[in-house]
């Protein structure tokens, strides 16, 4: 199946959204599923969009998402980048590869259909995520694989922040209620290359580092919530 008809047919609802240092998208509205599950949040950085998004429709089908609005983005980066794919599960990110859940074992499968992860020159970076109410931009959260290991205001500037992990390191800065990612050890630095994000829910992921962050949501009444 072409990625036109998958986006016309699948059983989700994908709505595009602009994310800063990316070129242009092309999103689609399509239908919501029925089952509720976890918030998840899904990337995938591939030369072969059109397998990649068969495999998604087949994992989205048997995971059942949730009834809620499902976003889907894709756009193609310059240069060489290494290909993987990045899981964001309830505000958490999981190595899919150790863990012992269907929908890891099935992700497992995808990335070594897809030869991932593997350095591949000019991918398409897809993106799908599951979204909850809308919210006003609130706290920068950073995920260092599973653990959450910082929060920082969205409305206070801040000097560059190093964080590292057992893989290497970036550095994160807020500047006018943006985040960016400023300095990274890895290769290729697509997470510097897709430049800041700016609304809740939206994230820069450094793969290669097990290195994630996200925008909070903050709502009128005061609770604050990850939309992924």
């Amino acid at each position: 199946m072409k990625r036109r008809d998958f986006l016309q047919k699948s059983a989700l609802m994908m709505a595009g959204i602009a994310v800063s240092g990316i070129g242009s998208f092309n999103p689609r509205k399509l239908l919501a599923a029925d089952a509720a599950t976890e918030d998840i949040s899904l990337d995938i950085l591939t030369a072969d969009p059109d397998a990649a998004i068969r495999e998604i429709e087949q994992l989205i089908k048997s995971a059942a998402l949730p009834q809620r609005v499902v976003k889907y983005q894709e756009c193609r980066l310059s240069g060489v980048h290494t290909g993987d794919i990045a899981l964001v599960k309830n505000g958490n990110l999981l190595n899919f590869r150790e863990a012992g859940d269907d929908f890891s074992r099935q992700l497992r499968e995808i990335s070594r259909g897809l030869s991932l992860p593997r350095a591949v020159e000019n991918p398409f970076l897809l993106r799908f995520y599951s979204e909850n109410r809308p919210a006003l931009p609130g706290r920068v959260s950073i995920i260092r694989e599973n653990e959450l290991v910082a929060q920082l205001a969205i409305a206070e500037n801040t000097a560059p922040r190093r964080i590292e992990s057992a893989r290497g390191y970036v550095d994160i800065a807020v500047r006018d209620q943006a985040v960016h990612i400023t300095a990274a050890s890895c290769k290729h630095k697509t997470c510097m290359n897709l430049g800041a994000i700016r609304r809740p829910g939206e994230r820069l992921v450094c793969i290669p580092n097990q290195i994630a962050v996200t925008i909070e949501g903050r709502h009128a009444h005061g609770v604050d919530g990850i939309t992924f």
